[in-house]
């Protein structure tokens, strides 16, 4: 550590000059009345255009252009808040767990920043000071500016600021005047502060979140403290507010205090009084305690919110200021190991968050936050860490009001350099975690949405987070602390883990010593800290995955092994996905869209697409793994009892609500085709309480071509906040009947052959079809004279890789060969024996293959009728593991159409279907394809028991499965090369042909480690063993 510093961007021990405490800032009003209307007379936004000047380094900067004649008309526009880089200035970093180059690393020399490439943002604006404001005392509040800042205000300087996820505030009351004034802000991107900001994403810089001026009065509510204490079986609420008074006047000065706390239907349910001496230039505290009988509780169930007015008048009575903020009467304990709120042992079904935009970085408007908040509810997820570091206050106030839990957490981490003790033990860096811990708890205290504090994100861990907890328990008492970096349990109240395995949660559920595995030591080399406990060092701690299930774009394979296992154990209060958004940043150029990555911006480091591991893509469209994750995480859930009799059994899991507001839609399908159906609008299930339903289906005559489902959905009666009306909660899906007949082949019409040294060519009834002798495929298909097929049907063993197949080839591409085996692409295959049979008005042709990966003989057998079906049957034994066992062909790109029984709507994949029932779906094939930020394998569809691709005359194909064993599908606009070449979804060059896959099956996509498959036995393709299946191809007649 370097003694002397010259800047205080470089001295961990200097994070603000003249910077206001940290509270929990609120609106002032004049009244009651005036509250209710959101009138902010004292509240101006400085959001909006500034003028704005780039410099690469500090030696660049316009050193003098805060004083008030420096000529900045030349200068560009930036929209405030927002990140530069995305506005077109600079260079942004992804970085997963390393820093840009301008950040050194070496031990010797931290915390210093290379001077010549330290960005700096020069920011200009001007406001004029509204009159009624002249004797008051005036702020200014930045939401958040990253990484550090100075700050001038008409030429004079105010102040300086860094932890750059929390608001600084400046009384800037001696420095403005009336009329016209002027803010200057200079911002570094890079500071000290930086190494503890490593956080799995990108590296900005700028004036990010809401920048405001507000006026208070001379005596003024400065915070405020809300909390409560639930008694007498949660019968009693003791209401308790501790509210912090400023009195910046000369003299002393009496006040009264009134609170009054009033009902969603803005009924009184309590009033308070009291009154206050104020001394000169001071500050004060009162606090107020009331107990509040039958409360209704806050949870993420019944978001039940209180509005709290607290009313600071003077001595004789005259309102001086009214402030009101939103309260929710919740409990938290940790009893018996188990975590509880309001007394019930939830579970977290919960996602790790990014405050991520593709066009503005961090900032988000505020119904980008509401439609964030939707898609969480409508997808059934509870809780939200808030990966790694404070959001923006809206937020919180919108989690409250929709009922989510949070898990807040410290801006702290040093993923980079936590190896080298930072901050661990050093005291240079000690004030700093603290004043993050401190800031953000201050702030965010009051929202009865957050229920655990966390002190921060993979970084290490020492005598830093034994102060951090000490700091927020002075300022806080009523939840617990979380860190997932705890080596000895001495400062987390829970035991958290990151990526394990399912079998994990049986270990610690049963409180078994938990033993590092190889994998655990090998990651612990890299970036990782598993540790090692015995049973008893966590008999008497909740168990969390703060990072779970990592949904690196195809992937969150055997989700619902981790869910039902939690349920198991009432030691278990859940996980958080990896995570809920992509962060890919938009541009576009040339009227193309392109969504773009790290190594996208001539970046001498970056980690790529590993950004890119959202339930959701940057824009918010759905990824498909997010309709696992709402079937998965559902509360309500049914059984059988007795299928033959419609005996069922429906379970209410919720803890607190009902389902008063919900109807039971059950409905039989055939072949995905409804024809019987019902809604029942008397289920009213009380919280945890099970029932068994009848459902009669008895005079339903079932015919053994046909499947037949019984599908129920829970869905909502009335709109609500976060979805419409009919929005389906849960769902379940059983199968009543098989379909128990055999699809026959028509065999009536006398087929003709001719057999020539290349080729067999058959022909039949208004059709035709080759076969090559040479590869022993189909080669032309044609119908009433039209070419069914434009690339011969042929073998398929290769898959696009999908992230998780490339496990470390995600971040060391050079490994790629050694991770994929490509011997799968195109494996070396020589026809050695064709066998010809012609009877009874088939031809059956047998093709014998010697071919790379596989023992013995592969066999392709086609039996062709004279009306064009044709039945084909494919055979192999795998020396080793595959990939995939199917075939491909390429049909004209006027067979746009698609329709299927089988599971979907959205792709699914063998250990990924939960969320996914079978039915009869259709639409265009572009509907159902499915663009990750870095192309590779999508679309598929398990469980298909026939699809058929047409034009838009209804000419075309059907290609049903033959047994008893389903296929896998998928039609894609593109070819299997161009998918996979191209490492962008701008990239892919759409083709003349449409891609069609006709798979047995193709192994599960994992997802149980960042970026690494990890497959459970059950979903591998494994060798030595026979595979076989077959299906029916036939065409299409139409009249």
């Amino acid at each position: 550590m370097h003694k002397k510093r010259m800047y205080e961007w470089e001295n961990p021990e200097v994070i603000g000059v003249n910077k206001e405490a940290g509270h929990a800032y609120l609106d002032r009003y004049n009244s009651l009345e005036e509250s209710c209307c959101n009138e902010k007379k004292y509240k101006m936004t400085l959001n909006g255009i500034w003028k704005f000047k780039y410099s690469n380094s500090p030696l660049e900067r316009p050193e003098f252009f805060y004083e008030k004649d420096f000529n900045v008309e030349e200068w560009d526009d930036i929209q405030v808040p927002s990140v530069w880089e995305t506005q077109g200035y600079g260079t942004p970093y992804y970085l997963a767990f390393d820093y840009p180059p301008s950040i050194s690393k070496n031990p010797k020399e931290i915390p210093k920043i290379n001077h010549k490439d330290n960005p700096v943002g020069s920011y200009k604006k001007e406001f004029t000071l509204p009159t009624p404001w002249k004797d008051e005392n005036v702020y200014i509040y930045f939401g958040a500016v990253k990484s550090a800042f100075y700050l001038w205000v008409n030429g004079e300087k105010v102040g300086y600021s860094q932890g750059s996820m929390t608001p600084a505030e400046f009384n800037i009351t001696t420095y403005i005047k009336p009329g016209v004034n002027e803010v200057s802000v200079e911002v570094y991107k890079y500071s000290d502060g930086t190494y503890l900001e490593d956080q799995d994403m990108w590296f900005f810089g700028g004036i990010y979140r809401d920048v405001f001026l507000y006026s208070e009065p001379k005596q003024f509510i400065w915070d405020y403290y809300l909390y409560s204490e639930l008694e007498d079986d949660y019968k009693k609420g003791k209401l308790h507010l501790k509210l912090s008074f400023k009195n910046t006047a000369l003299s002393k000065s009496a006040q009264q205090i009134e609170i009054f706390i009033k009902g969603q239907l803005n009924e009184e349910i309590l009033q308070m009084k009291g009154k206050i001496v104020l001394d000169a230039n001071s500050e004060k505290n009162f606090v107020f305690s009331e107990i509040v009988s039958n409360p209704k509780l806050w949870s993420a169930e019944t978001p039940n919110l209180y509005t709290v007015y607290m009313v600071l008048k003077d001595h004789l009575g005259k309102n001086i200021e009214v402030k009101k903020a939103q309260f929710g009467f919740r409990d938290i304990k940790i009893k018996d190991a188990t975590f509880l709120v309001n007394g019930k042992p939830i579970l977290l079904k919960g996602v790790n968050r990014h405050d991520f935009h593709p066009k503005t970085g961090w900032y988000l408007t505020e119904e980008e936050y509401h439609k964030d908040l939707r898609i969480l509810k409508q997808h059934n997820i509870n809780a939200v860490r808030t990966s790694h570091y404070p959001n923006d206050t809206r937020f919180y106030e919108l989690c409250d009001r929709y009922g989510i839990y949070v898990m807040d957490e410290a801006d702290v981490e040093t993923h980079g350099v936590r190896k080298k003790g930072i901050p661990g033990d050093k005291k240079e860096w000690e004030k700093a975690v603290i004043d993050r811990m401190e800031r953000m708890v201050l702030r965010d205290r009051n929202y009865t949405c957050i229920i655990i504090w966390s002190l921060g994100n993979e970084a290490g861990f020492g005598r830093s987070f034994h102060l951090m907890k000490k700091a927020a328990k002075k300022i806080d008492h009523t939840r617990p602390f979380h860190y997932e970096g705890d080596k000895d349990l001495s400062v987390s109240d829970m035991i958290s883990f990151m990526y394990k395995e399912p079998d994990f949660i049986d270990v610690v559920g049963n409180k078994k010593d938990i033993k590092r595995s190889l994998k655990d030591k090998m990651s612990n080399l890299l970036a990782a800290d598993n540790k090692s406990f015995k049973g008893k060092d966590y008999e008497d701690k909740p168990a969390l995955l703060c990072e779970f299930a990592h949904c690196m774009e195809n992937s969150l394979g055997n989700f619902k092994d981790f869910v039902d296992k939690f349920k198991k154990y009432n030691n278990w209060m859940g996980g958080f996905i990896w995570d809920f958004v992509d962060q890919s940043i938009y541009k576009e150029e040339d009227g193309k869209e392109m969504w773009l990555y790290g190594g996208d911006f001539n970046e001498e480091k970056h980690h790529g697409y590993f950004c890119a591991n959202g339930l959701v893509l940057a824009d918010r469209q759905l990824h498909p793994a997010i309709l696992e994750v709402k079937k998965v995480y559902q509360n309500i859930s049914m059984e059988v009892v007795d299928l033959k009799q419609g005996l069922y059994k429906i379970k209410n899991e919720n803890f607190w609500s009902s389902l008063e507001g919900v109807s039971l839609r059950w409905f039989i399908t055939k072949d995905g085709v409804i024809v019987k159906e019902n809604v029942d609008d008397t289920l009213n299930l009380l919280p945890q309480e099970e029932i068994k339903v009848s459902i009669n289906y008895n005079n339903i005559n079932k015919d053994g071509n046909y499947d037949y489902q019984i599908n129920f959905e829970f869905i909502t009666k009335d709109d609500n906040i976060w979805s419409s009306k009919g929005h389906v909660l849960a769902w379940e899906q059983f199968q009543l009947e098989k379909r128990t007949m055999e699809r026959a082949l028509n065999s009536q019409i006398q087929i003709e052959i001719e057999e020539s040294e290349e080729t067999i060519n058959l022909r039949g009834n208004n059709f035709s079809l080759l076969v090559n002798k040479e590869t022993g495929q189909i080669s032309s298909y044609k119908y009433n004279q039209q070419e069914i097929l434009k690339k011969p049907l042929k073998p398929n063993y290769w898959r696009v890789p999908t992230d998780n197949d490339r496990g470390a080839g995600n971040l060391r591409p050079h490994k790629l060969k050694h991770i994929i085996d490509n011997s799968w692409k195109a494996p070396k295959s020589k026809t050695t024996k064709i066998k010809i049979n012609n009877k009874e008005n088939m031809c059956i042709i047998e093709v014998k293959s010697k071919t790379q990966n596989f023992k013995r003989n592969n066999i392709l057998k086609y039996i062709v009728t004279g009306n064009g079906q044709v039945l084909v049957e494919h055979r192999v034994i795998p020396k080793k593991e595959m990939i995939r066992f199917g075939m491909q062909c390429q049909v004209s790109k006027e067979m746009n159409y698609l329709k299927f029984y089988g599971r979907g709507p959205q792709e699914n994949y063998w250990d990924r279907k939960e969320g996914s029932p079978i039915g009869l779906y259709t639409g265009e094939v572009n509907d159902f394809i499915h663009n990750y930020l870095r192309p590779q394998e999508n679309g598929n569809h398990t469980d298909v028991d026939w699809f058929e691709i047409k034009d838009k005359y209804g000419r075309g194909i059907r290609i049903s499965s033959y047994g008893n064993k389903k296929l896998n599908m998928s039609v894609w606009p593109y070819e299997m090369e161009a998918l996979e070449v191209a490492s962008h979804i701008h990239e892919i060059n759409y083709s003349d042909t449409y891609t069609v896959n006709i798979d047995y099956m193709q192994k599960g996509v994992g997802g149980d480690y960042p970026g690494e498959a990890m497959l459970k036995d059950k979903y591998k393709i494994k060798p030595n063993k026979e595979y076989r299946y077959q299906y029916i191809i036939e065409p299409i007649k139409v009249e």
